[in-house]
């Protein structure tokens, strides 16, 4: 998946079972498929303020996502390629 080796997620334990931060990213990609404001995405994903904040700005600088007017985010083609 060249062009992609610079996320650097850790894995996250909720209760007793693992989501990977692949699958977090996929979920917030998924949910920014329509443009959504963060506030949405980090329930929509079920994380908490500081797990959301991570993810969306790897995934900001890593092009995936984009911010537009008023801080609604979307996916861009480079997320789509993601999926």
């Amino acid at each position: 998946m060249g062009g992609f080796s610079g996320l650097n997620f850790d894995r996250e334990k909720k209760g007793r079972k693992y989501r990977y931060s692949l699958e977090i990213a996929r979920d917030m990609l998924l949910i920014a498929s329509v443009k959504v404001r963060k506030t949405r995405m980090m329930y929509q994903a079920n994380l908490s303020y500081q797990q959301s904040e991570k993810y969306l700005n790897s995934l900001l600088e890593n092009g995936l996502m984009e911010c537009y007017d008023d801080s609604c985010y979307l996916i861009t083609k480079r997320g789509n390629d993601f999926l």
